[in-house]
């Protein structure tokens, strides 16, 4: 949401030289935390938004887990300002989560792009296990918050700028 206040149009054209960016990328993850399940929707996600043809040359070889990390990183590398991995607790329930989060890192460090994991709770665990997945999960931990003044203020600043941005896109229409 806060992305789409940022800009208006999806993918970013540049001239000179040219090229497509998109300022943001959104996926789950797998429910079974495959690797190669995450890494071909990230490469059909970005073909969906800007119209590339990446995913039928991804699939229509037999592409072993490493080629796509190649593949997957150069197109983050060329075209993803931020990936956004919704569900992530699921690689604290999978057998195959360690395995999904060693491709992340192995991603995070081929293409240098940013990439913020989002769940539940129960994945803060999980990611403080190991050292190296420990200081890349550093970030924001929401929790309920106590209903009282501070809720309520805070409601109110929240849904008045949606109905003022409302109100906006009906006055442009």
């Amino acid at each position: 949401r806060a992305v789409q206040l940022l800009t208006k149009e999806p993918v970013i054209e540049i001239d000179k030289p040219y090229g497509k960016i998109l300022p943001c990328v959104l996926v789950q993850c797998p429910f079974d935390s495959s690797v190669k399940g995450l890494l071909l929707e990230r490469i059909r996600v970005v073909d969906e938004m800007m119209g590339s043809s990446y995913y039928p040359k991804a699939t229509s070889v037999h592409a072993t887990t490493d080629m796509l990390i190649g593949t997957v990183s150069q197109i983050c590398l060329n075209h993803i300002g931020i990936l956004i991995v919704d569900e992530i607790q699921n690689v604290a329930i999978s057998k195959n989560g360690r395995n999904l989060l060693g491709a992340l890192l192995q991603l995070i460090n081929c293409s240098g792009i940013s990439i913020c994991m989002v769940g539940t709770p129960e994945c803060a665990e999980f990611f403080t296990q190991a050292m190296q997945l420990a200081r890349r999960s550093l970030g924001l931990h929401y929790e309920a918050l106590e209903y009282n003044q501070f809720f309520y203020d805070f409601c109110k600043t929240i849904f008045q700028f949606q109905y003022t941005k409302y109100k906006s896109d009906i006055s442009d229409s």
